[in-house]
Order: C-alpha cells, then sequence, then structure tokens
C-alpha cells in the first residue's frame, strides 16, 4: 500500500498555513507534515497556542520562546 503524502492532499504551496483543531492527532499531523516538507527541502515554521511534545530527534530545527520580546524573536527566525 502507497503511503499518502498530506502535503500533496493539502496541495501546499509557498506561504501557506495550516490549522489544526480538534480532540486528537493535531501533533501527529503536523509533526509528519514538518518531516515530509522538510525532507523535500522546504522551509516551514511550525508553532503553537499549546504545549505540544518536541520530539526527541527531531528532522528539523527546533526554537523554543522563554519571555523573548515578539518582534525580536520573529527576525531571529526570519533571518
Amino acid at each position: 500500500m502507497k503511503e499518502t503524502s498530506f502535503s500533496r492532499m493539502l496541495d501546499l504551496g509557498p506561504h501557506e498555513f495550516v490549522t489544526a483543531v480538534g480532540g486528537g492527532g493535531k501533533t501527529s499531523l503536523l509533526r509528519r507534515l514538518a518531516e515530509e516538507l522538510t525532507g523535500q527541502g522546504q522551509r516551514i515554521l511550525l508553532t503553537t497556542s499549546t504545549h505540544m511534545q518536541i520530539p526527541e530527534d527531531p528532522a528539523y530545527a527546533v526554537f523554543l520562546r522563554e519571555e523573548e520580546d515578539p518582534d525580536r524573536y520573529a527576525a531571529r527566525i526570519a533571518a
């Protein structure tokens, strides 16, 4: 059975947003999308307004913000 590519199913293009809501599976979906897109050489920004489990060995960079000015943080991420 061929594995489904969520990024293709969602037809994601440059500068697009994905919002995940609901009672379960958000972290798994977003992690899968991050792995797919970074595996294709794309740059992504994954953010949350709630607690997410950070993978032990992520295939992508993980930035954490603690008491940092939001403008400085956004500029650092963009760089």
